[in-house]
């Protein structure tokens, strides 16, 4: 089972931010997409988009749409990491 332990909500502008109680990091996009970063180092990334349609990347090979979405997940990361 897992839970939500930590949040950050930018909600007003791009989202709520949020690490998993397993230190697995993601974002609920305003546009109802999800972008999920795997714990431990693994760097690997769960992109769910508004269809709830499961695409599998990694921190190196991403869709280049997925860009913006994943810099801003990266920035959540180090933030929730340090400061919540």
């Amino acid at each position: 089972m897992l839970w939500i332990s930590k949040w950050v909500d930018y909600s007003d502008k791009y989202g709520l931010g949020y690490q998993l109680c397993d230190d697995s990091v993601g974002v609920l996009f305003n546009d109802l997409t999800r972008l999920i970063m795997t714990a431990g180092g693994a760097e690997n990334l769960q992109y769910i988009d508004r269809d709830n349609h499961e695409h599998l990347f990694t921190m190196k090979e991403y869709a280049e749409q997925l860009k913006k979405k994943v810099t801003l997940l990266k920035v959540r990361e180090r933030f929730i990491s340090r400061s919540v």
